[in-house]
């Protein structure tokens, strides 16, 4: 930031004329102002003359140095100007002093002028960067302030700018989970099927960055349904050390390559819970992607156990490792939204702050606590404890072990199910064939009306049905003109869609579709949903 060195006051206190005479023929180029003592700085201040710094001298006649700073900062319209004191005192309790007085800079005699102009050139950088910042701010905060009043004054308007935000983020979800499918999907494939270990490992670190995308992306959008109290609790059975396998096994990875041990162990008494899975598997894993990320060397160790607190049980999940820490003062603000310990340009580690955010609200909605323990330099435990839930409903739920079992049997026929897939999105159609390639036939619609007669000339034993279609029919309406058709009545149809905002899968189900799968998905997610309903 470039500044007018002509228009910048330079406040020089000392009671040597040499001292004045040296400075100020060296600092020509700003506009110098004169003190022979703390007083008359003080005097002059207070007469209107604001510095943009002051170079001043410890010891004075009157008040010495370090009394005139003090009332400088003990006034509000001055405590912000930056006072570097110039002296030949330089035992290191004389700088501590002027430090916590609050001078910015220390300089002793005697001095070296291209010193001093190059500490005065940066300090009042820093304050006129402060000073535009500040009016920054003012300016925000008075633009704020307007839009708040109006929006008080404007019900209509405020609430066409809800639905519009709404609308916004179904469509970002929408547009942002389409492309993943091919990025994931591809990625998925490369690693799969490429032998080239130097290759392998550029598949793996794509996959890798696309799920950090999507992770954020998730949060984006999740964060919004909370803060919109539109996310509803929707409690399923699972058994909970599967869970925890499966949860745990999608970090370890991560921690090999940082040479971790992951262990865990369980010593819960509940095999089956029963608690809203996403929110669940949101939970545990924030908690465990930490846990690696803020660890260097040693080890995470996740145990999952019960405790009875006022004759009711709990189920607690503690997640351990042995990282940086966190300092007392920042144990509070990790829960907030975009909150960090490390912020700023000099942040050391990747994510948006949300994670932890997530876990408070989550554990929240299905009653439970959260606990931390830390120490820098030593580790953190995080502690979760979710009281059991009275079990309402059961939702059956395939081992997935016994879905791959039916797979395999299934690839092993030789006369495979045929399958429409209906989708306008050609990469999207190119990852869905590599995946279902060995497990059925598939024919490809690439837009509505097309589907619709090749469901008339066609037999297919189930429909892949994305919603958004582009141009022309939607799915929706594709899937009620199919299920008008005798031989489709019964046919399963998968919203094989991006729409994943609350209440679109039950949305879907209602107008005709049977099943629901969320892009961006797993190749293993899809080829379970397949067995299942062919």
């Amino acid at each position: 930031m470039s500044y007018d060195k002509s228009n910048s006051i330079v406040l020089i206190v000392d009671d040597t004329p040499e001292n004045i005479t040296i400075l100020g023929e060296y600092l020509a180029e700003y506009k110098i102002k004169v003190a022979r003592s703390g007083l008359d700085a003080l005097a002059l201040i207070e007469a209107g003359t604001i510095p943009d710094i002051i170079l001043l001298d410890v010891m004075m006649p009157g008040i010495d140095g370090y009394e005139t700073c003090r009332r400088i900062k003990a006034n509000e319209a001055t405590n912000e100007i930056p006072v570097i004191f110039i002296t030949s005192m330089s035992e290191i309790e004389d700088k501590v002093k002027g430090f916590r007085l609050g001078a910015v800079d220390y300089i002793t005699k005697p001095f070296q002028l291209e010193e001093v102009k190059t500490r005065i050139e940066t300090h009042v950088t820093l304050y006129n960067y402060r000073r535009k910042l500040e009016n920054v701010n003012s300016i925000l905060e008075q633009k704020v302030a307007e839009r708040t009043f109006e929006l008080t004054r404007a019900k209509e308007k405020a609430e066409e700018a809800n639905r519009l935000k709404s609308h916004f983020f179904a469509l970002m979800s929408h547009e942002l989970r389409t492309p993943m499918v091919g990025i994931l999907g591809y990625a998925e494939v490369l690693m799969d099927e490429v032998q080239n270990e130097e290759l392998k490992v550029y598949a793996e670190n794509l996959n890798e960055s696309a799920i950090r995308l999507k992770e954020t992306l998730e949060s984006i959008l999740i964060l919004t349904k909370l803060e919109s109290q539109t996310h509803e609790v929707h409690p399923a059975v699972f058994i909970l050390e599967e869970k925890m396998n499966d949860l745990i096994q999608r970090h370890m990875h991560s921690a090999n390559f940082k040479g971790l041990k992951m262990a865990y162990q369980n010593k819960s008494t509940s095999k089956e819970v029963y608690y809203d899975i996403t929110m669940f598997e949101i939970i545990i894993n924030n908690l465990i992607n930490n846990a690696v990320k803020y660890t260097d060397k040693g080890k995470v160790s996740i145990e999952s156990y019960n405790e009875t607190h006022e004759g009711r049980l709990y189920d607690c999940i503690r997640v351990s490792d042995t990282g940086i820490g966190i300092p007392k003062e920042k144990q509070g603000l990790i829960f907030e939204e975009f909150r960090q310990v490390y912020e700023g340009m000099t942040r050391n580690f990747e994510g948006v702050g949300l994670g932890l955010s997530l876990v408070k609200k989550y554990v929240n909605l299905l009653n439970g606590k959260i606990e931390l323990e830390s120490e820098v330099g030593k580790g953190s435990v995080f502690t979760i404890k979710l009281p059991q839930w009275e079990k309402v409903e059961v939702i059956p739920k395939s081992e997935v072990k016994d879905s791959v079992v039916k797979l395999k049997e299934r690839i092993a026929y030789p006369d495979k199910q045929k399958v429409l897939l209906v989708e306008d999105d050609r990469i999207n159609v190119e990852v869905t064939k590599l995946y279902l390639e060995n497990v059925c036939d598939i024919d490809i619609a690439y837009d509505g009306a097309s589907a619709i007669q090749m469901a008339k000339r066609n037999d297919y034993s189930a429909i892949l049905m994305d919603i958004n279609l582009g141009k022309g029919l939607s799915g929706i309406e594709v899937t009620k003109i199919i299920k008008q058709l005798e031989q489709y009545k019964e046919t399963p149809v998968i919203a094989y869609t991006a729409f994943a905002m609350d209440g679109d899968k039950e949305d879907f189900i209602k107008e005709g579709c049977t099943h629901y799968l969320q892009k961006p998905y797993k190749k293993q997610d899809l080829l379970d949903l397949i067995n299942d309903v062919i």
